[in-house]
């Protein structure tokens, strides 16, 4: 603990002198140094001097003391996902703010917020935390630069700069080798694996996630350890390993069931019916859409996408008759949501269905090449759209135009 921030917090709220307090127990000039941390003072000369100004410096220690435990809950609340607690607990924080500012806390205090809000998803708070650390980040301990980096990371990812982040972590990764026993860097796996997953790279994905899931698993973080046996279940079906997606949804759902987190196994239920969907089980998949559009709330963005999925799959069911009425009586349950993207997709799926019952093979495959694939290639959905690819290809074979057939097949095959 260093006193002498907390001496010259208390003298100015008092409205003492330095030389009033200093009188009889220490010079000026020595009382300046000790408030400014550039001598570090015995604590008998603390004692008097904070006696001096009312205080018992066993209170202050003890409260310095409790303080520091209360932040460290704060960071265990937050590293252990447990959000209603951190939100107890912040509020109880910023009580003691001012308090933080005229200790060694200090900078904990400000990255353990920033770390909060960007997982509150509250990017501008965490910005502005940000901010006063940078501006004392030469007087920040070995540990607290590491984490800090960490944050800073976090915050590049979060703010969309995801290849950005990505080579950040990679860069303090590399360089931390020997501080892995720092939570941050073990959590780093996690982070570089959530990178490498929203860029598309399952296979350098798959390693850092495998080594975070231990991570958790060995600190009984069951929340970051379903959050990671999820990255993984999506990057294996990235890469159709199918299997191992399809045994790692099924602990996820076992595990969510018994620890009644009903919202992420909904969240779960919902990727296992898109698995289930690859894998042609549609019936299957459409019970489950249907399960998950019960549950997540009307007019929410789930809801909406959820409905979206159910079109797909109940679209590609060839044993259905009345397909066009089916998929119709979903969409009104969809109209009037004002995400254009969900919208064009609806109208998209429709007029494909429409076509279909038309039995106008050109003005499908027509349709196919012009407006169904680009959209989906452009909206990022690689692996729906290669299969409209992949149709157009064998389409093209067919009517014997093998220089466009080549041309699908080899941009089928450059796609990952």
């Amino acid at each position: 603990m260093e006193f002498g921030p907390i001496i010259k917090y208390y003298r100015l709220k008092s409205g003492i002198t330095q030389a009033e307090l200093a009188d009889g127990i220490c010079s000026i000039p020595h009382l300046s140094k000790i408030e400014n941390n550039a001598y570090s003072v015995n604590k008998e000369t603390a004692a008097m001097l904070m006696e001096r100004l009312g205080l018992d410096i066993n209170d202050e220690v003890e409260r310095y003391e409790g303080l520091q435990i209360k932040l460290e809950e704060f960071i265990d609340a937050l590293f252990y996902y447990e959000l209603e607690k951190s939100k107890l607990l912040k509020n109880e924080l910023l009580m003691n703010e001012e308090y933080y500012s005229k200790t060694n806390l200090v900078h904990l205090y400000h990255i353990y917020f920033a770390r909060y809000f960007l997982l509150h998803g509250d990017s501008i708070s965490a910005q502005q935390h940000i901010q006063i650390v940078e501006k004392n980040r030469s007087n920040l301990s070995p540990f607290e630069e590491l984490l800090f980096q960490y944050i800073y990371g976090s915050s590049l990812y979060y703010s969309g700069k995801v290849r950005e982040a990505l080579d950040y972590y990679l860069n303090i990764k590399i360089k931390n080798v020997s501080s892995d026993s720092y939570i941050s860097m073990k959590e780093l796996s996690y982070q570089i694996a959530l990178c490498y997953s929203v860029l598309s790279q399952s296979e350098q994905s798959i390693p850092y996630a495998q080594e975070a899931l231990v991570f958790y698993k060995e600190k009984d973080n069951y929340i970051r350890t379903i959050h990671t046996q999820m990255l993984l279940a999506i990057n294996y079906e990235s890469l159709e390993l199918y299997h191992e997606a399809q045994n790692t949804y099924q602990i996820i759902l076992r595990n969510t069931q018994l620890l009644n987190l009903t919202e992420l196994y909904h969240q779960n239920l919902f990727n296992y019916a898109l698995l289930l969907n690859d894998l042609e089980k549609l019936h299957e998949a459409i019970k489950q859409f249907k399960r998950c559009i019960d549950y997540f709330p009307s007019k929410s963005d789930n809801y909406y996408i959820a409905h979206i999925e159910l079109i797909k799959a109940t679209r590609q069911l060839d044993s259905n008759t009345d397909k066009c009425s089916t998929i119709s009586s979903y969409v009104e349950k969809i109209d009037g949501y004002q995400n254009a993207n969900i919208l064009k997709q609806t109208k998209l799926l429709i007029r494909e269905v429409e076509l279909q019952l038309q039995n106008n093979n050109e003005k499908l495959y027509n349709f196919y090449e012009k407006e169904f694939i680009p959209f989906f290639l452009k909206e990022g959905n690689v692996k729906y759209a290669k299969k409209y690819i992949l149709l157009l290809a064998e389409w093209y074979e067919i009517k014997e135009d093998y220089k466009t057939s080549s041309f699908h097949y080899n941009k089928y095959c450059r796609l990952k």
